[in-house]
């Protein structure tokens, strides 16, 4: 993605985190509003520039129907050299782009550049009663390290998050 697509980009982070927890969803974020907004709008117009040896670096694909950011998946790179060498991901599919696909090609969109560029793991966190993503990381090879109870609290529910890691250096 580029500075182009940036409020679409936020766009779809609100309609993303506007589900967590609702509709049958289980909360899947630790933001479950909009408030961040500048945050993001901020970390993404520095980070999107940013080289891979720069701490803070991140990398945005996003899936588009009809002009409008659907899903995305990213990687953000340490921001201390010692941890420069990994890189964090989150991804969020919109719920009617569900189950279509998407988010496994999103995932192994970055994966794929996550090699090429010399990454040697991914890490992400997926929250315990997420059980789609749970069974679409561990298919795509990332493994359990631990499980953090009481990680988050969002909307007074303790959350337990699970830690997954992808060796990219098999």
């Amino acid at each position: 993605m580029s500075l182009d697509d940036l409020d679409a980009y936020l766009e779809h982070h609100a309609l993303h985190r506007a589900e967590s927890g609702k509709g049958g969803d289980s909360i899947f974020t630790p933001f479950p509003d909009s408030r961040e907004v500048d945050g993001a709008r901020s970390s993404r117009k520095h980070g999107w520039n940013k080289s891979l040896d720069e701490p803070g670096w991140i990398r945005t694909w996003g899936a588009f129907v009809e002009g409008r950011v659907v899903g995305d998946v990213e990687l953000h790179g340490g921001d201390i050299e010692a941890t420069r060498h990994r890189a964090f991901l989150g991804v969020g599919v919109q719920r009617p782009h569900r189950g279509t696909g998407l988010g496994r090609s999103l995932m192994e969109t970055a994966i794929s550049w996550a090699r090429e560029a010399g990454v040697a793991g991914i890490d992400l966190g997926v929250f315990e009663g997420n059980s789609r993503a749970l069974a679409l990381y561990s298919k795509l090879g990332f493994e359990i390290v631990g499980t953090f109870e009481d990680a988050f609290r969002v909307s007074g529910q303790s959350i337990t998050d699970i830690r997954m890691v992808l060796d990219l250096r098999k």
